[in-house]
């Protein structure tokens, strides 16, 4: 089960600097299951998406042609569109399954970037 985000502006920013501080790796996969989500027929991708993975397959070789910047900004507008978080709040959905989630609070990663 998820919620719906209702968090301070501050949190949201969070999660944007958490995702602009994941590894290279971590930003081609979300940013190709994003791409290769197929949305539910009558619910769309906010309901039970399932993931095409011929297609997945594809977008991972195509993410190698992005730069971390535009894969993060990318991933960051989903997430933010999808408003999707964890029981509790405590963490932001950052794909459309669930999987790749990242905390409210800055992570230490994230931290460091903004020193």
């Amino acid at each position: 089960m998820a919620w719906s985000w209702s968090h301070t502006a501050e949190a949201y920013q969070n999660v944007k600097a958490n995702i602009e501080a994941q590894p290279r790796e971590w930003l081609k996969e979300v940013w190709s299951e994003w791409q290769a989500a197929i949305p539910h027929p009558t619910h769309g991708i906010d309901f039970h998406a399932t993931l095409d993975l011929p297609k997945y397959d594809a977008k991972i070789i195509e993410a190698e042609t992005l730069d971390n910047e535009t894969l993060a900004e990318y991933i960051w507008t989903r997430t933010e569109e999808f408003a999707t978080c964890t029981n509790g709040g405590h963490e932001a959905w950052c794909c459309p399954f669930g999987c790749h989630l990242l905390p409210f609070d800055l992570t230490p990663e994230a931290a460091a970037l903004a020193e």
